[in-house]
């Protein structure tokens, strides 16, 4: 008996994922009398949804730079900062708040001169610490501090505002 040969070529686009399977398991399995037989070949393509995962991916980031690009450079000051001394003075306490919340949301409030947390801001009035950068005179202020990451990480400074209420 004479058999019936045929070859099946296309991308799993083409057949689908289901009808490439299906395409190879027919063709390798052939007829079991003997009277077909065949060879499927089947061009494999990346799935689209690793494709999507690396296009989120790539969106996130983007997105996480133009968010960075928005920040004030006060904001970027608190956001980068390292080590001690990491000093900026702002009009109103509002902005101070506002600055500290967008660039290290994670710093819970502490009670004033309280028990000392790793992670922590407090509001101080002017209470002998120094000068505020670029003033010659004190000012009210928030102490804030990250010591979470261990030494090598540790970050702490001062905002420095003007005045509460935005008057003098």
């Amino acid at each position: 008996m004479g058999g019936v040969g045929y070859v099946s070529i296309g991308t799993a686009d083409q057949f689908g994922v289901a009808d490439a399977l299906g395409a190879i398991d027919d063709t390798l399995a052939g007829n079991v009398g003997g009277a077909v037989y065949g060879v499927a070949v089947v061009v494999v393509k990346p799935l689209k949804a690793v494709d999507k995962v690396a296009d989120l991916a790539k969106d996130a980031k983007k997105a996480e730079m133009k968010a960075e690009a928005m920040l004030s450079k006060e904001e970027k000051a608190v956001k980068n900062a390292t080590g001690k001394g990491n000093n900026i003075t702002v009009k109103t306490q509002q902005e101070a708040e506002r600055i500290l919340e967008k660039a290290r949301p994670n710093i819970p409030w502490s009670e004033t001169y309280g028990p000392k947390t790793k992670v922590g801001k407090e509001v101080h009035p002017v209470d002998g610490s120094g000068n505020a950068l670029g003033f010659d005179a004190e000012l009210p202020h928030i102490k804030w501090r990250d010591w979470s990451g261990g030494k090598a990480s540790d970050v702490e400074g001062h905002i420095y505002f003007e005045s509460v209420n935005g008057s003098f």
